[in-house]
């Protein structure tokens, strides 16, 4: 198969994304998976390459050139770029601002996006409902004297546990008991 970046050489590396659902496949020749960033197929397979070299690699340790000027560290945690890159873990948060230039092509590579647009779930968008299907709601009942005091127990009970005094409680709670009684004895 010939590499679909160059079109000269023969494709040894096939790249896969999944981009918001689109699966895309692409095949390199080493020449052009380096280039872009990605390790040879043949690496992939070497028994003593490690996860962090694996995820290292995402990061592009191989172009990264090296200078004899002193590296910029993150004023937090104390990590260079280099760190970044051969460990394949960024240090901190603050290496996100710091080493924002460096870090954006590799997420763009990984992630396929370098901003996080999260997702909806399914039957939560709020939906527009024409008025006509309105229906207009009965204003509440008054409540009797009974039901005004079932409601008021209630309220006592329930902050009876709040505080943990559960004697009280009990007591709340055998009072509401007899009220319902009461109640649906006399309907």
């Amino acid at each position: 198969m010939i590499c679909q970046s160059c079109g000269k050489r023969q494709a040894v590396t096939q790249i896969k994304t999944n981009i918001n659902g689109v699966v895309s496949e692409y095949n390199l020749c080493p020449e052009c998976a380096k280039k872009m960033g990605y390790q040879a197929s043949s690496d992939f397979y070497n028994p003593f390459l490690s996860l962090n070299s694996l995820l290292g690699s995402f990061f592009g340790t191989e172009s990264a050139p090296i200078s004899s000027a002193p590296a910029e560290r993150c004023p937090v945690c104390g990590a260079t770029f280099r760190d970044i890159s051969q460990s394949g873990k960024v240090g901190c948060a603050e290496c996100y601002h710091v080493f924002r230039e460096q870090l954006l092509p590799s997420i763009q590579r990984m992630h396929g996006n370098t901003r996080h647009d999260g997702k909806t779930p399914l039957g939560t968008a709020m939906q527009v409902v024409p008025e006509a299907n309105l229906t207009v709601k009965e204003p509440p009942k008054e409540e009797t004297a009974e039901q005004k005091q079932l409601r008021e127990l209630k309220e006592q009970m329930n902050a009876a546990v709040a505080e943990q005094n559960f004697e009280q409680a009990a007591v709340l709670r055998d009072q509401i008991k007899e009220l319902e009684e009461k109640q649906k004895g006399g309907e």
